[in-house]
Formats: C-alpha cells, sequence, structure tokens
C-alpha cells in the first residue's frame, strides 16, 4: 500500500491519519481574522478531529481545556461564538455527553463572509439541534399527563427554569426524556415551594462542587438525595441562604404582632418595615429580608381571612 493512499481528502482539507494534517492556507488568509485568538485555538481542534475522523468531532470539554490550556467556561464561551459565527453546527448529545460536533466545509465558511447578500442570508439559518438517539416525546407526554392541573403548573415552571439555566451554562438546549419524566411524576409535590427549587437550580448551575462538577446535569440526576443535600448545603452558606435564615428569625418575631394588627394588603411592605430590626450596613440583605417577610405576611393574612 502506497503512502499516498493514507491521505483522506474532505472537501479540500488533506489529513495524514498517522499524526500529520495539512490545512488549507485558506483557514489563516481568508478567516482567521473573524475569531478571537481563543476561538481560532478551539476551532483548529476540531479541524484536526475532523480530518481524521470523517466530518465529525466529539472531544469533551476537559480534553479542549488540556490541549488549548483555556479554561472550561471559555470553551464553552468559544463553541457558542463559534456557532454564532458560522463556523460549526453541532449535533446535541444530551444532558451530560459531549456534543457531536459535525464538520462545516471551508468553502461554505468562505462563502458566507464573502458571498453575497443573498447566500448569506440563507447561511443565518442555524441548524437545530438534535439528539444522537431519538426521544420519544409522545411516551415523556403520557407520563407527564398524570400529573393534576396544579403539579403540572410547578412542573412547568421547574422545567422552564432548568431549561433556561441549562441552555446559559451550555449553549444548547436540554430536552426531557423519559427517566426525567418519571422523576417529575414522583418529586411534583415537592415542586409547590418553587422558590426552594428555583434557587437550588441556580446553585446547581454555579456550584464547585467536584462531585456534582463532573456529573451529568440533567432533571434525574438534580433530584438524587445526595445532589439535593449538597445543593441544600451550599446555598445555606450563600448570601441569599443566609439572609433567607435571618428571615424566618424575623418572621418568628412578627408573627404573633399579626393577631392583633393585620395591616391591609396594599400598606403590607410599611407594616414588615415598621415592625422588623434592620441593620443598615447592607442595604442588598435588608431589601431581600424585607421582600421575604412581606411574601409571608401576605400568604398568612390571605390564608386567614
Amino acid at each position: 500500500m502506497t503512502k499516498q493512499s493514507h491521505v483522506i481528502n474532505i472537501d479540500g482539507e488533506y489529513s495524514f491519519p498517522r499524526g500529520f494534517t495539512i490545512s488549507d492556507n485558506r483557514v489563516e488568509d481568508m478567516l482567521q481574522r473573524y475569531l478571537a485568538p481563543s476561538e481560532y485555538a478551539v476551532w483548529r481542534q476540531y479541524l484536526r478531529f475532523w480530518g481524521s475522523n470523517k466530518k465529525k468531532a466529539y472531544p469533551s470539554l476537559a480534553y479542549l481545556s488540556n490541549v488549548t490550556g483555556l479554561s472550561e467556561k471559555t470553551i464553552r464561551k468559544c463553541n457558542k461564538e463559534l456557532r454564532k459565527k458560522k463556523f460549526l453546527t453541532y449535533i446535541s448529545g444530551g444532558p451530560g455527553r459531549s456534543n457531536l460536533y459535525t464538520y462545516k466545509s471551508i468553502e461554505k465558511i468562505i462563502k458566507y463572509y464573502y458571498g453575497s447578500e443573498d447566500a448569506k442570508k440563507l447561511e443565518l439559518e442555524e441548524v437545530a439541534p438534535i439528539r444522537e438517539d431519538s426521544l420519544n416525546t409522545k411516551k415523556v407526554n403520557e407520563i407527564l399527563g398524570q400529573l393534576t392541573d396544579i403539579e403540572s403548573i410547578n412542573v412547568t415552571m421547574f422545567v422552564s427554569c432548568f431549561k433556561d439555566r441549562y441552555t446559559e451554562r451550555y449553549g444548547y438546549p436540554y430536552e426531557l426524556d423519559e427517566k426525567d419524566a418519571k422523576v417529575l411524576i414522583n418529586k411534583s409535590r415537592d415542586l409547590f415551594d418553587a422558590d426552594k427549587y428555583i434557587n437550588l437550580i441556580d446553585t446547581l448551575f454555579k456550584t464547585k462542587n467536584a462531585y456534582i462538577e463532573k456529573s451529568d446535569r440533567s432533571i434525574y440526576f438534580f433530584f438524587r438525595p445526595t445532589v439535593i443535600k449538597a445543593l441544600i448545603s451550599e446555598y445555606n452558606e450563600s448570601d441569599k441562604g443566609r439572609w433567607e435564615a435571618q428571615a424566618e428569625k424575623l418572621w418568628n418575631e412578627i408573627k404573633p404582632k399579626l393577631a392583633n394588627d393585620k395591616p391591609e394588603h396594599s400598606k403590607v411592605e410599611n407594616w414588615v418595615r415598621k415592625n422588623t430590626r434592620l441593620g443598615s450596613a447592607n442595604k442588598k440583605r435588608d431589601e431581600h429580608v424585607v421582600m421575604i417577610l412581606v411574601k409571608r405576611v401576605r400568604k398568612y393574612l390571605g390564608s386567614n381571612l
């Protein structure tokens, strides 16, 4: 077998599987100017994968961080920009799995940046992300159809918040699967405490906990007892967690006063400020505590009419 037979040609890109890759000079001459240095470094890694793996690349964030020297957070931003600038498209691997990045030919990228305005308009339409394994949406809907109306409202609110935070963190949509749907059915009653779970979702996607950081951040994973315990602990140590503990203590102090002094709905906030001992060292904390107490008072008055 001759050496030439080892060469792979993909849309003009020549790759030598034994460890050498020849890149099209047009990358440096025509396209590099459109990318930040960090974006270019990440894209070059995808080019290496595409050259030897038939138009597909699925490197993990950890791998890309190791070979580029960039943080995973920076690589997520680079991936987002590379998609936005039309240098790549992808197939979502789903929660906790690497995306499958698909090859976009140099010719297409050049056409987008140097072609006619009509060509640019056609390219502006991003390829919708899909999963490698298709979801059984009908089955998911059947499972969630077991919820009562009020449970459905709470689950919908939770899922919407989870999806938003997931997209912010990873740059691609989150899709419910059957495993998620089943755990939501089992936990639907817990979700009446919407504020608690929204706070825990925020904590999930900001946490530096090594176990959580390296794991599958799906809804199914979120509801594991060890995860919930870790998130509650971490949230309680945050500013908001400490402020809510303070608000709970103040609530126990002012609650007895409501037996003889019930303010009108429109005057609850003034009543709370008048009857609550607050410092002035941290105005942000004080306003947060006041808003929590206003909610508690209005709820109490509404349930005791």
